[in-house]
């Protein structure tokens, strides 16, 4: 009997032990991701309202400076670029961005090239980069089907809960970088160097290039953001960054139809306008870090002209 008493006893003891580490552990780990997610919405601009938002993956990153944006226009700017990121992550972007501060934005610009719904050459894990802000509707949404169509049902139910309830674990090294970059206020994304351009036309003779085509589920989507940002009265400025003239000539067909497919999106929305900035820049080869992202030189090139023609459009002053 005694006995019996004394290991109820040790079982107690140790209950009440892994309660007050459990708690312990689940204090620690909001603190701490609350300190990160803080730093990432900093990095994207999601801490505060801003009037221009600038969605996109790796182009826009590279290609729009942020801080020279807001001293041209005056106005408060957010850039809300991952690198990777497809058009149903840009979309869902959008969204998120308008549910956090949608009265304040006056513009999205949201990059786009000849490979605009192009099926391949973006991650098909890119979700997970969204991990951080689960607790928006949207994201969480976005989250949770991403998971699914790229795991099996088990698998991806696990992920999924495991992300929900150890918020530490939504963080990868990609977004605590971002996060850093925010507690730091250093928002600048620039590669340093210029493309080697015979090293690349021999790859292009050799066929070594992306592929233009035209995935109708992207299509879709990607319509379905130009409704909503219509509905929402928002002016969406569709941004040709440019990408070098030696790819972008490789299919001129094809390519030629992209681009006519954008500028009719701008002739058919009153919200919607098309910058294309390929034909004045794609064969200023020292604008280019590699064929399809801009270097300093051509950072700054590009967010001069972008700054004009927000201007000359009458969305600012």
């Amino acid at each position: 009997m005694e006995e019996i008493k004394n290991n109820i006893g040790k079982l107690k003891s140790l209950a009440i032990k892994v309660f007050v580490f459990a708690l312990l552990f689940m204090a620690i780990d909001y603190v701490v991701s609350e300190f990160l997610t803080i730093g990432l919405e900093k990095y994207y601009g999601l801490d505060k309202p801003a009037e221009l938002v600038l969605i996109g993956h790796s182009h826009t990153m590279l290609g729009l400076d942020k801080g020279k944006l807001e001293e041209e226009l005056h106005c408060r700017v957010a850039k809300y670029a991952i690198e990777g990121a497809n058009v149903q992550d840009r979309f869902t972007m959008i969204k998120h961005f308008v549910h956090q501060n949608g009265d304040s934005i006056k513009a999205i610009t949201y990059d786009v090239d000849a490979w605009f719904i192009t099926g391949e050459g973006l991650s098909v894990n890119s979700y997970k980069l969204f991990f951080p802000f689960m607790y928006d509707k949207y994201i969480n949404e976005h989250v949770r089907n991403g998971a699914k169509e790229n795991m099996e049902q088990s698998n991806a139910s696990f992920e999924y809960y495991l992300k929900k309830w150890i918020r530490t674990s939504r963080f990868t090294d990609l977004n605590l970088n971002g996060s850093l970059r925010g507690h730091l206020g250093f928002y600048s994304n620039i590669k340093i160097g210029t493309i080697d351009v015979e090293s690349y036309k021999k790859r292009v003779e050799s066929g070594d290039y992306q592929n233009i085509t035209f995935d109708e589920d992207l299509k879709i989507i990607f319509e379905e953001m130009l409704e909503f940002t219509s509905e929402e009265n928002i002016d969406l400025i569709l941004l040709g960054i440019p990408t070098i003239g030696i790819l972008n000539r490789t299919d001129p067909e094809n390519y030629a139809k992209a681009m006519s497919m954008l500028q009719e999106y701008a002739d058919k929305y009153d919200n919607v306008h098309f910058l294309d900035y390929n034909p004045l820049l794609e064969d200023q080869y020292d604008l280019f870090y590699d064929p399809v992202h801009l270097g300093p030189k051509g950072n700054e090139v590009v967010t001069e002209m972008v700054s004009k023609d927000l201007k000359q459009l009458g969305i600012f002053n």
